[in-house]
């Protein structure tokens, strides 16, 4: 694995750090739904539809790591459990799914929090379009080749 992606991986595991102020009653979120085979679930996240947007990776993740997420998918759920909630490590979730959080959460959010956020997804989106643009720029000049 290569630099960026190392580094991809420490910044999305500082998010771990910001407060969200979720709200939890007995390990559930408070703003959720019953669903019929993941039991609660978030209302209107984009958790629901994780498993058809392949955890919104959009194949943007290192290639060493594609086991890991070949074996935790599952083609029902994607990488939500239920009771569990979403079982990828921050550091390898996508994008979309480190910005998302629920309305409620979202109206209380410190501006502190919310500044940090916003400075790390950007600096994991740059990240992740240098390496999208540094395998654009391979593919073409080999085939000039």
């Amino acid at each position: 694995m290569n630099a960026k992606w190392d580094e991809i991986k420490r910044l999305k595991g500082e998010t771990a750090l910001l407060n969200f102020k979720c709200e939890f009653i007995d390990g559930k979120c408070i703003t959720s739904r019953e669903h019929p085979e993941w039991g609660l679930v978030k209302c209107g996240c984009c958790c629901s539809m994780c498993a058809s947007a392949k955890g919104y990776l959009y194949d943007r993740y290192p290639k060493e790591d594609k086991p890991i997420y070949d074996d935790l998918f599952d083609l029902n759920l994607g990488f939500w459990r239920k009771g569990k909630g979403c079982i990828l490590p921050r550091e390898m979730r996508s994008v979309t799914c480190l910005r998302y959080f629920c309305h409620p959460s979202q109206a209380i959010l410190s501006e502190e929090n919310a500044e940090k956020l916003s400075r790390i997804m950007s600096r994991v989106c740059l990240l992740l379009n240098e390496i999208a643009r540094n395998k654009l720029e391979d593919k073409c000049s080999s085939e000039l080749f």
